[in-house]
């Protein structure tokens, strides 16, 4: 669970002529004070920096949110104090994902460990998501490869307690499939 206010993900997609160079970064999920925003918004430039270098960045200054993120709080009449921001990697270490968090819940202001791990097993599941949109993609028609896509990145709540399970409800529920097996190996 991340605690926090505002929640925005986005999906980098890569030129498939240059997969080294992303081509576009598509907004996913804004989730501000506890309700969807679906109005789409200029990417903050933080978003940029974490894509291009791969590495988490973080502030609690007012002032240098503001510097990081654009014109992002205009956009969505917002007031931003404090800003994690994730890129999530596959296994090659390229970024697929980039989240960003906007204003900790904490006592302090800030984000602290537990939320910077809650941003990494949520990448998890969205690194899972993927990989079974691909295969499915490899069998199945595009239409309902979309929906399933649609349907599994709805349920990845990143700041609701039951991720995992609304995660493998929606995975059953396509599949139509009464029970899902998750296995973890060493190796």
């Amino acid at each position: 669970r991340i605690n926090c206010d505002l929640i925005g993900i986005w999906q980098v997609i890569r030129d498939s002529e240059n997969p080294k160079n992303p081509s576009v970064l598509k907004q996913r999920f804004i989730y501000k004070s506890q309700t969807p925003f679906s109005q789409t918004i200029s990417v903050p430039p933080i978003v940029f920096q974490v894509m291009e270098s791969g590495t988490t960045k973080q502030t609690s200054v007012a002032l240098e949110v503001h510097h990081m993120i654009g014109s992002f709080d205009d956009e969505i009449g917002y007031k931003s104090y404090s800003n994690i921001t994730f890129p999530v990697k596959d296994f090659q270490g390229n970024v697929q994902w980039v989240i960003m968090a906007e204003n900790s819940l904490s006592q302090q202001g800030r984000f602290t460990d537990p939320d910077l791990r809650g941003l990494t097993e949520y990448s998890i599941f969205l690194l899972l998501a993927c990989s079974a949109v691909n295969i499915q993609d490899e069998i199945d028609h595009k239409e309902r490869t979309s929906l399933l896509e649609r349907k599994l990145i709805e349920s990845l709540d990143p700041v609701n307690k039951d991720t995992l399970s609304n995660f493998l409800n929606e995975m059953c529920n396509f599949f139509n499939a009464s029970y899902f097996g998750l296995y973890q190996t060493d190796g």
